[in-house]
């Protein structure tokens, strides 16, 4: 099974301008603020991963900020 290109998954424009906008409100990663770190988030991940379902994939609480190893 191939899989789909990240704008046929649902990452398109629209999500560019949501990210920016969760990043700005969320500007830190949560895991490493877990830790006791504040390093700058650059990703919006997926808790639960949608695979595919247009609404889990919009429900804010299901994202995150992180920040990339």
């Amino acid at each position: 099974m191939t899989r789909l290109s990240p704008r046929q998954r649902g990452y398109d424009s629209k999500w560019d301008r949501a990210r920016r906008a969760f990043l700005a409100a969320h500007p830190f990663c949560a895991a490493c603020e877990q830790r006791g770190k504040l390093h700058p988030a650059t990703v919006v991940d997926h808790i639960e991963p949608h695979r595919g379902d247009h609404k889990l994939f919009w429900r804010r609480s299901n994202w995150q900020p992180l920040c990339q190893p």
